[in-house]
């Protein structure tokens, strides 16, 4: 492709977009009320230090080509999901898998794409992760069997702060005692 400097370079340079991509959408995940993300340090960088960072470059690769910030945003990234990846379920079987994350700024990171990875699988499975919030409950992302696609929001609706698509869906808040009521619907529903 004239322009774009060749194949090598241009796929090195989508890796490195992808890269920057998860990167930069995770970094804005601090629960609200969270003392860490008062101060700015749960986020690999605060938002608006980030956006300052970025504002200058039209071109994202040239952000990537220039700025270590994208450095600490890939190692941020390949450790938030070395984390993701040593979490074992809570519950697992043919049909379902259930995560419990810590409240930590990595889990909050992490837990979109971890969702999405292990959705990827069995088409059989449902997926649900829920996230420990620092004020107590849970932040719940569902994920329906890829091979139905559906089920996620009916679930999730079923919830006061619940919500989505058919295949991929979520709670805002979830109370420590909705726990067990959740496990049973989950179980239930797919």
């Amino acid at each position: 492709m004239p322009g774009l400097g060749g194949g090598g370079h241009l796929r090195r340079q989508l890796r490195g977009g992808g890269a920057a991509g998860r990167g930069l959408s995770g970094t804005g995940r601090g629960a609200a009320g969270d003392p860490a993300r008062a101060r700015g340090l749960p986020e690999h960088f605060a938002p608006d230090e980030l956006f300052r960072r970025l504002r200058p470059y039209a071109d994202p690769f040239a952000f990537i080509a220039a700025d270590p910030a994208f450095g600490t945003l890939r190692a941020g990234y390949a450790e938030d999901m070395a984390r993701a990846r040593a979490l074992k379920p809570e519950l697992a079987d043919d049909r379902h898998a259930l995560h419990i994350l810590p409240a930590e700024p990595w889990a909050r990171r992490a837990s979109g794409i971890l969702a999405n990875r292990l959705a990827g699988t069995s088409a059989e499975r449902a997926h649900a992760l829920l996230t420990r919030l620092p004020t107590g409950g849970f932040m719940v992302s569902v994920r329906a069997p890829t091979a139905t696609g559906t089920g996620a929001d009916a679930l999730c609706r079923r919830f006061p702060t619940g919500g989505g698509r058919r295949a991929a869906a979520g709670i805002d808040y979830l109370p420590d005692d909705g726990y067990d009521e959740f496990v049973r619907q989950f179980t239930a529903a797919f």
